[in-house]
C-alpha cells in the first residue's frame, strides 16, 4: 500500500511546531524555576517595589506606600546587604492592583512572589480570552485559534515582564478590550479598556488622545474610566499618597537614579542617550518630548482622515506610543502582541496566509526577540521590528495609493 507522500510536509511542520513550542515552555519554566532557586537573581527583580509598597500597606497604611524612605529600608532587608538610595527601584505606578500586592506581601518574599504571579497570570489569561473574541469576529473561520492564543501566551516580552513581577499584563488586559472593543464598534468597551492601560500613563495618554479626531465616544469612556480608577486610587492612598505618586513619576520622567537608567531603555530617549552617552541630558529630553508630541499629533491627523479604525492603526498607535514613549523598558515590549497580531489576522483575511502560517509568525517573532534579548544586537532588533511591524502593517494600503503607469 503506497502513503501519500504529501502529507509528510504537513506532519513535519507540526511536530516542529508543538516540539518550538515545547522548547519554549520549557526554556521559560526554567527561567522563572532559576529565579526561585537562587535569590540574588529575584530579590533584585522589579518585584521588590511591589513588594516593598505591599508591606507598607499592610504595616503602616495604604497611604504610605510611596514613601521612598519605608520603600528603601523593606528593599535592604529583602536584598540582606546595604545598598544606596539609588540603587532603590521606587514604586511608581497607579495603585490599581494594591489590594493583590497587600495580600499577597503576607507571606515571606519569595512565596509573596508566587502569589503575585499567579494574579499576574490570571490577567494574562483574561487579556488572550479578550484576544480570542477579537480574534473570533475578525477570522472566524480560522481553525488554528488555539495556537494563536499559545503562543500570545508564550510572547517573549510578556513572560519577563511576568518573571520580572512587573504589571505589564494589567496593561495589556486593557489594550486587549480596546482592541476587541473597537472591533465591534463598541466604543465604551474601547474608552473602558484603554483606561485600564493608565497603568503606564504616558502611552494610555498617546493612545487616546487621537479619539478625539474619531470616535469621540472612546475617549469619553477612557475619560471617565480614568477618572473612576484615579477616585478609587485616591480612596486607597489618600491624597497625601497621590501627591507621592505624582512625585515617584516625575522621577520616572527625568530618567535618572533609582535604578531607572536611560540607557537600558528601549525608546528614543535609549536610542539617544546610547549613541550620544549623554545620560539625564536635557537636550534629549527636549527631543523626545518633542517626539512624543510631533507622533501624537501625527496620529490625530491621520485619525482625522480615516474611516473606521482598524488593526492597522492600533498597531500604528502602539508602536508610536512605545518609541516615543518617555519611559520604556523591554517588559512594556510586550504591547507589541497587538500589532503582530494584527499582521496575522490581516494576512488570514487577504488568503495571503493559511494554515499554520500565522501561529508559526508569532511564535518567530517571540523566539527571535529571545535570541537578541541575550545579544549585544538586542537594542537594534527592537527597533528593527517596530519599523518593520508599521511596514507589515500600512504596506499594502501605500500599495494600493501607488500610482499605476499603463505604456
Amino acid at each position: 500500500m503506497q502513503r501519500d507522500s504529501s502529507k509528510f510536509p504537513k506532519n513535519i511542520s507540526r511536530y516542529l511546531l508543538f516540539l518550538g513550542i515545547a522548547l519554549q515552555a520549557g526554556l521559560y519554566i526554567a527561567l522563572w524555576l532559576s529565579y526561585i532557586t537562587y535569590p540574588n537573581a529575584l530579590n533584585r527583580a522589579d518585584f521588590a517595589s511591589f513588594y516593598a509598597s505591599g508591606r507598607i500597606a499592610n504595616t503602616v497604611g495604604f497611604s504610605r506606600i510611596y514613601d521612598l524612605d519605608l520603600q528603601y529600608s523593606i528593599q535592604q532587608a529583602v536584598l540582606g546587604r546595604p545598598m544606596s538610595m539609588n540603587d532603590m527601584l521606587p514604586f511608581n505606578h497607579p495603585p490599581l492592583l494594591l489590594p493583590i500586592q497587600a495580600l499577597s506581601a503576607r507571606a515571606n518574599y519569595t512565596v509573596s512572589y508566587l502569589y503575585w504571579e499567579l494574579a499576574l497570570v490570571s490577567l494574562l489569561g483574561l487579556g488572550i480570552y479578550y484576544s480570542y473574541r477579537f480574534i473570533k469576529i475578525s477570522a472566524p473561520a480560522y481553525q488554528a485559534i488555539p495556537l494563536l492564543l499559545v503562543m500570545e501566551f508564550l510572547f517573549y516580552p510578556i513572560f519577563i515582564s511576568i518573571l520580572k513581577g512587573q504589571d505589564t499584563t494589567l496593561m495589556l488586559l486593557g489594550a486587549m478590550i480596546w482592541m476587541y472593543g473597537l472591533g465591534i464598534n463598541n466604543d465604551r468597551a474601547a474608552g473602558l479598556g484603554l483606561a485600564l492601560t493608565v497603568v503606564r500613563p504616558q502611552i494610555a495618554i498617546f493612545l487616546a488622545i487621537p479619539f478625539l479626531f474619531n470616535r469621540r465616544r472612546v475617549f469619553w469612556w477612557f475619560l471617565a474610566g480614568s477618572f473612576s480608577l484615579a477616585a478609587y486610587s485616591i480612596l486607597m492612598v489618600n491624597f497625601q499618597g497621590a501627591a507621592q505618586l505624582l512625585q515617584a513619576i516625575l522621577i520616572s520622567v527625568e530618567g535618572g537614579g533609582y535604578g531607572m537608567s536611560e540607557a537600558t531603555m528601549f525608546n528614543l530617549t535609549g536610542l539617544l542617550v546610547r549613541v550620544l552617552s549623554a545620560p539625564g541630558s536635557d537636550a534629549i529630553h527636549a527631543v523626545s518630548w518633542a517626539a512624543y508630541l510631533a507622533a501624537m499629533i501625527g496620529l490625530c491627523l491621520l485619525w482625522a482622515k480615516s474611516g473606521p479604525i482598524e488593526s492597522k492603526h492600533i498597531g500604528l498607535a502602539v508602536v508610536l506610543g512605545l518609541f516615543t514613549s518617555p519611559h520604556l523598558h523591554y517588559h512594556d515590549l510586550g504591547l507589541l502582541i497587538l500589532p503582530v497580531l494584527g499582521i496575522a489576522i490581516a494576512t488570514l483575511q487577504s488568503n495571503a496566509w493559511q494554515g499554520m502560517q500565522p501561529v508559526w509568525f508569532i511564535g518567530g517573532v517571540s523566539i527571535l526577540m529571545a535570541v537578541f534579548d541575550n545579544l549585544n544586537a538586542r537594542y537594534l532588533f527592537a527597533y528593527l521590528l517596530m519599523a518593520l511591524l508599521i511596514v507589515f502593517l500600512w504596506l499594502p494600503q501605500l500599495l494600493k495609493r501607488a500610482p499605476t503607469t499603463h505604456p
